[in-house]
């Protein structure tokens, strides 16, 4: 069976309707965070909308920020699906355990925007918060040298939570 592909439009945030069901929050911190990212650089990830029932899918706090900036419109992408299956395209988009981890080379990376982006706010959109807490995470010395193969094969646990990774 042969999926329509999505189709993008500009809709107003007054007609979208979020998903009684949708069961990620935002904090106000982080709410701060993506309303600075989104005045920075706009929506680069449209709002998800379901075509048959007229839900938001994904992108519920995107819509959050936009009305707290005074946006009246964004992109939608419109994808046509029966309830059940927005349910769990929406659970998936919401899923922490398949986004990835990021691995020590992002404190290299932020130091970096730090440096080049001086006017860029780091606070408010996170990455002081990332910094901190990816260093929470000891790296042995030895293991700070070698190449990103060989810290695959390299086992480090958090002593206060017992992450391992």
């Amino acid at each position: 069976m042969k999926k329509k592909a999505p189709k993008l439009e500009t809709r107003k945030l007054a007609d979208l309707v979020p998903a009684d069901y949708n069961p990620r929050t935002i904090s106000d911190t982080a709410l701060a965070g993506l309303k600075a990212s989104i005045a920075r650089w706009g929506i680069v990830q449209p709002v998800i909308v379901n075509k048959q029932t007229g839900n938001i899918v994904g992108g519920h706090q995107r819509v959050k920020a936009l009305q707290a900036l005074g946006a009246t419109e964004t992109q939608v992408l419109v994808v046509d699906l029966p309830e059940a299956e927005e349910k769990a395209l929406n659970v998936t988009l919401n899923n922490q355990h398949i986004a990835g981890e990021f691995s020590a080379s992002v404190l290299d990376l932020i130091g970096d925007i730090k440096l080049e982006l001086p006017d860029l706010d780091a606070v408010t959109l996170g990455l002081d918060a990332l910094v901190n807490n990816m260093s929470r995470f000891d790296v042995p010395q030895e293991n700070k040298n070698i190449d990103e193969d060989e810290m695959k094969n390299t086992e480090n646990e958090c002593p206060k939570c017992g992450f391992k990774w």
